[in-house]
């Protein structure tokens, strides 16, 4: 996880489990720019947090962000990215200079002195330029390095859960324990589905619990993510399936009981099937636990309207 200043306001980079920056998030939580591209870093949209074609504006934070694929430093000028010592071109998939070793010999492919990851870019990086790692290296590390600030910083408030029998029952408890203490900041935790192969039945449970900030648990979502992603490759039987967070009591006459534009846009991350929402305080006929992707239960315009 990193940050960016512009024009007085800092934005945290929000990045996928490969290490590309996906996104960047104000103080509040809300997205400002969003990104996607293909394996091997080609840049394929670049849009303001509601999704809008910013790419032709240079004065856009979504261009001043020189960070994108794989966490790398992206040349707006040639389309190159620079790794340290040397440049890649995602268009043809290769460095454009060799590297200062005669040969690493990590493989066949690494005697082409030009070779990107070993033509792997989707299980490997190479952040120096000059060796590759695999994702599940990277990955270790970004956990290690997450846990131990969170750790340290006392944000850890409950290890993973008991197992319940229903989605609903492991969401509905959860609410009951961290609703009350949401006054002022936020909590979050990742869910998850788990198969008994020897008993062929299905549980469900919440991972570690985050303590967050006034209006986003960012740093708790990202790591609680990347771990559970990483869980899941390990461990055919688990499955993540989603993410539950509160949301603090509302300043008097607006509204929190409702999913943000950066909640929503967690459903388009792989493993979080459904955002709940816990508010603090929410108004009559508003569930006590809201479904982002049903959005008839908490529908904005015609809520904030009441």
């Amino acid at each position: 996880m990193g940050s960016l200043n512009y024009e007085y306001v800092r934005y945290t980079l929000v990045k996928d489990l490969q290490g590309n920056v996906i996104g960047l998030a104000d103080k509040n939580g809300n997205l400002a720019a969003k990104y996607t591209y293909d394996a091997w870093g080609n840049i394929l949209s670049v849009t303001d947090g509601q999704g809008n074609d910013v790419s032709g504006n240079p004065g856009h934070i979504a261009n001043v962000n020189p960070l994108r694929y794989r966490g790398y430093y992206f040349d707006q000028e040639t389309g190159f990215y620079y790794l340290h010592t040397r440049y890649y071109d995602p268009k043809v998939g290769r460095f454009i200079n060799a590297d200062g070793y005669v040969s690493t010999a990590q493989s066949l492919n690494a005697l082409n002195m030009l070779v990107y990851c070993n033509n792997n870019p989707v299980m490997l990086v190479d952040s120096s330029g000059t060796y590759s790692n695999t994702i599940y290296d990277i990955i270790n590390r970004q956990i290690e390095t997450a846990n131990s600030i969170i750790q340290s910083s006392n944000r850890i408030l409950q290890t993973t859960s008991r197992n319940y029998r229903s989605l609903e029952e492991a969401t509905t408890d959860w609410a009951n324990k961290y609703r009350t203490k949401s006054k002022e900041r936020e909590y979050g935790a990742i869910l998850y589905k788990s198969k008994n192969a020897k008993t062929n039945t299905v549980s469900y449970s919440y991972g570690i619990t985050y303590k967050g900030f006034e209006n986003n648990t960012i740093p708790g979502f990202i790591v609680g993510y990347i771990t559970g992603r990483f869980k899941v490759t390990l461990d055919p039987n688990i499955e993540m399936v989603g993410f539950i967070h509160t949301h603090p009591q509302s300043e008097k006459g607006y509204h929190n009981d409702y999913p943000s534009d950066p909640d929503l846009f967690l459903l388009n991350l792989p493993g979080i099937n459904e955002v709940y929402v816990v508010p603090y305080s929410r108004c009559s006929g508003t569930s006590a636990v809201i479904e982002g992707s049903i959005s008839i239960t908490w529908d904005y315009e015609n809520h904030i309207a009441k």
